[in-house]
């Protein structure tokens, strides 16, 4: 892997420091609240995993980005991809709870 000059090494440099700090966090969190953050940290874990080399390589054929400016354009996009898919999850969350007060009222009148 280091005979390859390729660009993306940097999860071996951070991998482990923020695996490490993010399992003291959630171990320190209460019981109650541990069971949900993990939920979400499985999730989010999971997207990172699949739509990172998406932004990665699309920095580097489409911009030619390489280096730090590769870097930094991932975890952007990445973490705008992650805040946009809250925000939808949020949305349709919100659409059906509307859908289904309008169903009830509907069958009521």
């Amino acid at each position: 892997m280091y005979l390859n000059q390729g660009d993306d090494k940097n999860f071996m440099l951070f991998f482990v420091p923020t695996t490490l700090f993010f399992l003291a966090w959630l171990i320190k969190q209460q019981p109650q609240k541990r069971t949900w953050q993990a939920k979400q940290a499985a999730e989010a874990s999971r997207l990172i995993f699949l739509s990172h080399p998406l932004f990665l390589e699309s920095g580097k054929v489409f911009f030619s980005l390489a280096g730090f400016p590769l870097f930094f354009y991932t975890i952007v996009l990445t973490g705008v991809f992650l805040g946009l898919r809250k925000v939808g999850s949020r949305l349709k969350s919100y659409a059906v709870g509307f859908a289904k007060k309008t169903v009830d009222e509907k069958k009521n009148a």
